[in-house]
């Protein structure tokens, strides 16, 4: 049953709370924490109090880790002991996932909590550089990443197509279309400050470089290659570093309190696919590349990529960040010539044709003296129906899988799932209904450490982290779904999976339609299940 917990005591007994809500907790910080409460359970209302408050929250120095919490509910109270912003938002976070609302009234377990996570890094990917969602869609989301106890959103900014927030640093046509405006990332960044949210804003280079090379010609590389591909920015152009510089000053304006800024990095070629489409890098042919090469004494290409990566990082620390980059094109054969203050994050090591493949692997990168964010492909990736699912997210362990020894593995500090498209909903609709179940999952996964088969309980627990503290008892829309995580197929849901009769998914079906008990985003995600059930009818 989750929200899991390090240490929990329950007595079989609950307590009722009215639906208006007091909160205590100090001046600085009782109007956010009041507004993510409001945010987690929309169909109560929350305002200040004093310290008779429901919710009592008091900062105790003795909790020295900045998530950990103390959450104790008993007699119609919820009294919460935190150290940092973070770690009362994580306690009304677990308070928001144990509330059931019946008759009228807020209905919560009599709990005592001692709680903290297992990794300090837990978040989600979103990338809108390849398309956007109406920012009302990308707010709801961001509440239930919050919700699920993550903290850390990272936003793909830009990439082949282009950029998705309005820049002064970059060319007008660079943005795609519904970019957000300045104004928009304001509230975004406001949001996410409430939620207790650290944004990674990631602006991607050298590579997936198409749209700027298009609009900025002056940025490609300068050879007779014919035709010349725009994947990749010329390495030996000074007007490339003097870009990106801007780039990284303004991005660190936007997004002012996270620590962090990603780089990309990643993807440097693909010259293993038919020459129609090949995307290939020319920094070995061209002819500034090879005057920047004799002029700083670099070797090869790699040492080239190196010197690429040095520089921008150095642009990341002018802004007073740390540089985070996708790893796959470090070579584990040899010394990298990179600061191992990069926090990198892993994917997969390149493919051949795509980079650096024999003798690469997260292992090598970890004995290289990085510290790692592990996204391996197969386990947090939500794009394709082959990666993510189910099965494999509750038998993974970010320390497991890949391999790698006992004497490195305290330098994975994390995980994230990775939503690739997820601003591309004319190909990839399936996040509005596959989403909401990966960041809950995720988020438990990455909160505890647990590896455990997805039950029944799950199920109806994870019903009402993704549709709000109204539904009933014993709801599981999933079972007409026939997956707790939806499929990313054309076919919103397995039906060949579903056995329930037709009578019974029906009532599903109309559980979903009674308005009563939804609001804000959870009645979006009830909506969107209907459908998805709708159609599991119409097939059976």
């Amino acid at each position: 049953m989750f929200p899991n917990v390090n240490q929990e005591i329950r007595n079989g007994k609950e307590s009722q709370i009215n639906k208006c809500i007091s909160v205590f907790a100090e001046a600085s910080l009782v109007d956010k924490a009041v507004e993510a409460l409001s945010l987690f359970l929309p169909r109560c209302e929350f305002k200040a109090g004093d310290n008779e408050a429901d919710v009592l929250a008091l900062w105790r120095e003795s909790l020295t880790s900045p998530e950990a919490y103390t959450l104790t509910v008993k007699c119609g109270r919820a009294v919460i002991e935190y150290n940092s912003y973070l770690g009362l938002r994580n306690a009304i976070a677990t308070f928001s996932l144990l509330v059931k609302e019946r008759d009228g009234a807020v209905v919560v377990p009599d709990v005592e909590i001692n709680d903290c996570p297992v990794l300090s890094h837990r978040g989600v990917m979103l990338d809108i550089a390849r398309g956007t969602v109406p920012l009302g869609q990308l707010l709801d989301d961001m509440v239930l990443i919050a919700k699920s106890r993550h903290n850390i959103l990272h936003l793909h900014l830009a990439d082949a197509k282009g950029v998705a927030v309005e820049m002064d640093s970059f060319p007008e046509e660079y943005r795609i279309p519904d970019y957000y405006t300045k104004a928009q990332v304001s509230e975004i960044v406001r949001l996410a400050d409430v939620l207790g949210l650290e944004i990674i804003p990631e602006i991607d280079m050298p590579a997936h470089s198409t749209r700027l090379n298009t609009v900025l010609p002056e940025l490609k590389c300068d050879t007779d290659a014919r035709p010349q591909c725009l994947w990749t920015v010329c390495a030996g152009e000074e007007r490339v570093y003097e870009l990106y510089r801007k780039v990284l000053l303004e991005i660190a304006q936007m997004f002012p309190t996270g620590r962090y800024l990603h780089i990309g990095g990643d993807e440097l070629e693909f010259s293993d696919l038919p020459t129609e489409r090949r995307r290939v890098c020319h920094w070995h042919e061209c002819r500034k590349c090879k005057k920047k090469m004799e002029e700083e004494g670099i070797r090869d290409r790699q040492e080239l990529y190196y010197y690429f990566i040095n520089r921008i990082n150095g642009y990341v620390k002018e802004c007073g960040k740390q540089t985070v980059m996708w790893s796959d094109q470090i070579d584990c054969t040899r010394p990298a010539a990179l600061s191992t203050d990069i926090l990198m994050q892993f994917w997969r090591v390149a493919a051949h044709g795509r980079g650096p493949h024999d003798g690469c692997s997260m292992q090598g990168q970890l004995d290289l003296g990085y510290k790692m964010i592990n996204s391996f492909y197969w386990n947090t990736y939500l794009d394709e129906e082959h990666y993510m699912n189910s099965r494999n997210l509750s038998s993974w362990r970010w320390d497991e899988i890949p391999e790698t020894t006992e004497s490195v593995k305290h330098q994975i500090v994390g995980s994230e799932v990775c939503a690739w498209e997820y601003g591309n909903r004319e190909m990839f609709k399936h996040y509005d209904y596959s989403l909401p179940s990966a960041i809950v999952l995720a988020g438990d996964k990455f909160w505890c450490g647990l590896k455990k088969p997805y039950d029944t309980d799950t199920a109806l627990d994870l019903t009402k982290a993704v549709l709000g503290a109204a539904v009933p008892d014993g709801f599981n829309p999933f079972e007409a779904v026939g997956d707790i995580l939806p499929p990313r197929l054309d076919e919103p849901s397995y039906v060949a999976n579903v056995t329930l009769v037709k009578g019974k998914i029906q009532e599903i079906i109309d559980t979903l339609s009674d308005a009563s008990l939804y609001t804000a985003g959870d009645k979006t995600r009830a909506e969107i299940y209907k459908k998805c059930i709708e159609y599991t009818l119409d097939k059976k």
